[in-house]
């Protein structure tokens, strides 16, 4: 059975790109959050008839030490003691692997849906490196 929207091909492959955070910005503390980083998906096509809501779900490896968040990486050159959180527009905190909390109202056509992305501490030392995690996303609807 085909969905009530298929994803724009800008954002099958998006790559947020989160910039750079000095590692004294978490403050030596555990749970600090950088700055948020937003981004968008867009959805196309669209067909209200088919469903009135859509909610996504990320998928990824949740990081060791907090598992709220996605692991930012592992190996030679990859910091440590960070993750990445992914927010909804109605900045909820969407754990790797479940669904988010909230759904989005679709309409008929293109449908943009807003998330923002944040570093975290997860341990009191961040050092640093290069800070990224492979995401997919799936769509459900309610």
């Amino acid at each position: 059975m085909a969905g009530a929207c298929a994803v724009s091909p800008e954002s099958e492959d998006k790559n947020v790109v989160m910039g750079q955070v000095r590692s004294n910005q978490f403050h030596g503390e555990i749970g600090t959050w950088a700055d948020p980083v937003s981004f968008s998906l867009q959805l196309i096509d669209c067909n209200t008839a088919a469903s009135k809501q859509v909610a996504m779900i990320f998928n990824g490896v949740a990081d060791g030490k907090d598992p709220q968040v996605f692991s930012a990486g592992e190996g030679a050159g990859a910091a440590k003691g960070v993750g990445i959180g992914l927010f909804d527009g109605q900045g909820d905190l969407i754990a790797p692997n479940t669904r988010a909390r909230h759904s989005t109202s679709l309409t008929d056509g293109l449908v943009t849906v807003p998330f923002m992305a944040k570093y975290r501490s997860t341990s009191r030392q961040v050092t640093p490196g290069d800070a990224s995690a492979r995401v997919t996303f799936s769509l459900y609807y309610p």
